[in-house]
C-alpha cells in the first residue's frame, strides 16, 4: 500500500503475487532498504507463482510467463506522481516454492561501497530460509534464473536466515549472521563470500 502522510487514504496498491498467492513481504519484521531517492529494494516470501518467468524487460532481461515476483529481491521505482510504484529490476530463484524455502525470511542488506569490486559498484547481501547466502549487485540484480544464476557470488551450506545480514567493511570486509541461533562471520573480499567463523 502506498499511503499519504498528508492526505488520508490509500493511494496505490501493489501485489507482487497478480496471477499467484503468498509471496508475501515480512523479512522477519525487517524494513524496506530505501539505498536510492526514488527506489528501494525488498525481498518477497514464497508464492505458488515463484517459479514463473515474468515478462518484464528490466534491464535487459526480458523473459515471458506471468508477472509473479514471489522468492525475489525486487527494485521497486516510485512513479512520477510520487505515490505508485513498479518494479524495475528483480533477482529470483525459480525453484524456491517447492519446499517453502522462501528467500523473503531475510531482509535485504545494503553494503557500505567499501565492499565494492570490479563491476559492481554497490553491493547487498540477502539470505533465506534454505541455507545460502547471497551477495547481489544493487545496480543489476540478476532477474530470475536457475539456482544461484545472476548473483554477484552465493555460499552454500550457511544456516537458515531470519533476520538480516550485518557487516563490517574495516579488516579486510565481513559480514555477519545469526541464522539457526548461531552467529556466523564471512569474509567477503572481490564479491565473494568465504566461511570464518561460527559461535
Amino acid at each position: 500500500f502506498g499511503v499519504s502522510t498528508s492526505k488520508p487514504g490509500v493511494h496505490s496498491l501493489y501485489i507482487d503475487e497478480p496471477t499467484g498467492s503468498a509471496g508475501a513481504l515480512w523479512a522477519s519484521g525487517g524494513g524496506f532498504v530505501a539505498d536510492q531517492p526514488t527506489s528501494f529494494l525488498v525481498a518477497t516470501a514464497n508464492g505458488n507463482g515463484a517459479g514463473d518467468q515474468p515478462p518484464m524487460a528490466l534491464n535487459g532481461k526480458a523473459a515471458s510467463g506471468s508477472t509473479n515476483l514471489a522468492d525475489s529481491v525486487v527494485r521497486y521505482q516510485i512513479q512520477g506522481d510520487g505515490v505508485r510504484v513498479a518494479p524495475s529490476d528483480y533477482f529470483g530463484r525459480a525453484a524456491n516454492d517447492t519446499n517453502d524455502s522462501d528467500l523473503g525470511s531475510s531482509q535485504v542488506s545494503a553494503l557500505p561501497d567499501q565492499f565494492s569490486s570490479p563491476g559492481h559498484a554497490h553491493l547487498a547481501v540477502v539470505g533465506g530460509k534454505f541455507g545460502t547466502l547471497y551477495v547481489l549487485d544493487r545496480d543489476n540484480l540478476g532477474g530470475r534464473r536457475v539456482g544461484d544464476a545472476g548473483a554477484v557470488s552465493a555460499l552454500t551450506g550457511t544456516q537458515n536466515l531470519f533476520g538480516h545480514v550485518a557487516s563490517w567493511p574495516g579488516d579486510g570486509g565481513f559480514v555477519y549472521d545469526a541464522g539457526d541461533g548461531s552467529l556466523n562471520a564471512f569474509h567477503l573480499s572481490g564479491g565473494s563470500l568465504s566461511g570464518v567463523a561460527s559461535a
